[in-house]
């Protein structure tokens, strides 16, 4: 089948820390031909990365816990356990550069070595953000920092947790992150 996207129209609506695009366009159906004109609202955000990170030496999973609006504003407590994890927002840096560089913000350690597990749209419905997942163990000699966050807004906890853990918070509704909760059953699958 022969696929093809009109773009007809593309106009920045909404232009901060995010960024919202109008769109108008037409691709081509299953059956082969053009959809109307549809139009769309399209979340501009940053790829991001998160890290999987297990301590050698206790065997535990490194996480970090922080406050976050939108979950608050959905009625929730608003204090999620979650993976280190930061957007890509250095002009010209890698994910790999950023994931390294974030785990030492975030936590205080440098990985020796991360491994790529996987790459996915957060929100392919509404918006164009990748995330970066990432596996790495690190031990007591590789924390070199305190961590906790570097930003003004940030005040986040480097927590551990054993894989029984996790695995139960995943089933009980603790852990509610997405890329947390992927990560999680990736290292259960195959770690």
């Amino acid at each position: 089948m022969n696929r093809h996207v009109e773009l007809l129209e593309q106009q920045r609506v909404f232009d901060d820390f995010f960024k919202i695009d109008s769109v108008l366009l037409r691709h081509t159906r299953f059956d082969g031909s053009m959809t109307p004109v549809l139009s769309r609202l399209v979340y501009r955000r940053n790829d991001a990365v998160a890290a999987l990170l297990r301590h050698r030496e206790r065997n535990t999973l490194i996480l970090v816990e922080q406050f976050r609006p939108p979950v608050y504003l959905k009625g929730d407590e608003g204090w999620i356990t979650e993976l280190p994890a930061g957007l890509m927002d250095v002009d010209g840096e890698e994910p790999l550069e950023t994931m390294h560089r974030e785990l030492l913000e975030e936590t205080g350690y440098r990985a020796p070595e991360l491994e790529h597990i996987l790459t996915y749209y957060t929100t392919p419905g509404g918006a164009t953000e990748r995330m970066w997942l990432y596996y790495g163990e690190v031990t007591d000699e590789d924390r070199i920092e305190e961590g906790g966050g570097v930003d003004a807004g940030e005040d986040l906890r480097v927590i551990e947790m054993t894989r029984e853990e996790l695995a139960a918070g995943i089933y009980d509704g603790t852990i509610v992150d997405a890329k947390t909760i992927i990560a999680v059953q990736w290292y259960l699958a195959h770690k």
